[in-house]
């Protein structure tokens, strides 16, 4: 993906999804495994 759409059309949901890139920083490889799988199975 090169591209990221943001989807917002107010400031307050701007800040929540960029607020959301800072939490997937954080995440160590377990916790990407585990979203990895949950994304495989639905």
């Amino acid at each position: 993906v090169s591209t990221v759409i943001l989807g917002a059309s107010r400031i307050a949901q701007l800040e929540e999804n960029l607020g959301a890139l800072a939490v997937t920083q954080r995440l160590d490889q377990s916790a990407w495994k585990q979203v990895e799988q949950t994304f495989a199975t639905s």
